[in-house]
């Protein structure tokens, strides 16, 4: 899946580089937006399942744990000065004790900016013509939680992103994300498409600026934990839909992920930042890597096309279609693209809770597919179906 990856460097803060980047990151203080969670969201499993599920804040079980967290701050000082997340910093005394300016850095994911929008998504003509709004992420679990070889329900995922409403041709606005979880191989498991309801004049003193706090439970799925087992190690993909559900000009107009906390440059780390991975809370993952796409451009490059019948679904171009033969772009984000001091983490934030005990919820459960070589052949699904039972026989003929 990752053989077409590409990194490609971009200069913070919108300025100009050798890679041309346009739109990249730019640093905000978001003390005064207003936190808004997600009024529902509409979930499908990878069988073709699909259940609404409530929006608003998460409570949690007794029966789960937490197997990744790189949003939590780990800094004491900063939590107790205001810093509860572990963002991307732009001041060091933020690191520190969070007495700094509070401004982090975004990844900016629109794709069609309109005036005023300054979170378009990166680009760099002509080697990725067209904005990457789309962002991927790995995650591997604490290994005390779930280890390798084992599969687990997950419960709850959270993630921080960011929206600010100013379309003057709608003031109330519904924008929509798409939240899909993948194998390491990319295979699609399920995803969870989220609706949020804005407006122009709400939100904070900025005038519509909003924090927006992505809350995922899905014990209430009918049937769980079918369907909902994930491995160690996974991907998780955001995109907001480019459309509008008001009438509006272009439904995710200034819209943003942000980025986790750390530095991958020596001469960033020597002046005091820290590395990444001593900020994640729980968990491990691969800090000079991600995902990013245009959801159009195939994976050999400029001039070819995602293929929408990879799902084996022709009618639609789904996330799975997009992650497996779409063109992904590597962003480092620097400062200089020439004598870099500064590359932020290639990671956005987020927490993964899965129901505890590890391995699979069904020991018979041996494969999604019974078709050798077809996604998730092998990989169980939650699901005991007449695939398994074949998959076994193959296996079992096999000398297993």
């Amino acid at each position: 899946m990752k053989k077409s990856l590409a990194l490609m460097l971009a200069g913070v803060a919108g300025l100009a580089t050798a890679a041309s980047a346009q739109n990249t990151l730019r640093v905000v203080d978001d003390s005064n937006a207003t936190d808004l969670y997600a009024a529902y969201h509409i979930v499908r499993t990878a069988d073709g399942r699909t259940a609404v599920l409530p929006g608003g804040p998460t409570i949690g079980t007794d029966v789960e744990e937490l197997a990744f967290d790189n949003l939590t701050n780990v800094c004491a000082p900063c939590v107790a000065n205001g810093r509860p997340f572990n963002l991307a910093y732009a001041n060091l005394q933020d690191y520190i004790d969070g007495t700094g300016t509070g401004g982090a850095y975004l990844f900016g994911m629109t794709q069609t900016t309109i005036g005023g929008s300054t979170l378009g998504a990166p680009s760099a003509p002509p080697q990725v013509p067209l904005p990457t709004d789309i962002v991927a992420d790995e995650w591997t679990a604490d290994a005390n939680v779930l280890g390798l070889g084992e599969t687990a329900p997950i419960t709850r995922y959270s993630s921080r992103l960011y929206h600010r409403n100013f379309d003057p041709t709608v003031p109330e606005k519904e924008i929509r994300l798409t939240t899909a979880f993948f194998n390491e191989d990319g295979t699609f498991l399920f995803q969870a498409e989220s609706v949020f309801l804005t407006t122009l004049t709400g939100g904070s003193t900025s005038n519509g600026v909003y924090r927006i706090l992505l809350e995922l439970d899905f014990t209430g799925f009918p049937g769980y934990p079918a369907g909902f087992d994930v491995a160690n190690t996974g991907i998780v993909y955001h995109d907001w839909i480019n459309m509008d559900f008001n009438g509006g000009a272009t439904g995710e107009a200034d819209v943003a992920v942000y980025i986790a906390g750390g530095d991958l440059n020596l001469t960033a780390i020597g002046l005091g930042f820290p590395q990444p991975h001593t900020l994640v809370a729980v968990g491990s993952a691969n800090h000079s890597e991600w995902l990013a796409t245009d959801g159009e451009t195939g994976s050999l490059g400029p001039g070819s096309l995602v293929d929408p019948c990879f799902d084996l679904n022709c009618g639609d171009t789904s996330p799975s279609d997009i992650l497996n033969t779409g063109f992904l772009i590597n962003w480092a984000f620097v400062d200089n693209v020439t004598t870099p001091m500064s590359e932020l983490t290639h990671d956005f934030v987020k927490q993964i809770f899965v129901e505890t005990g590890g391995g699979p919820s069904c020991a018979p459960d041996l494969t999604t597919g019974a078709v050798p070589g077809s996604p998730g052949y092998g990989v169980p699904n939650g699901i005991l179906n007449n695939d398994d039972f074949f998959y076994y026989l193959a296996i079992f003929a096999a000398g297993c």
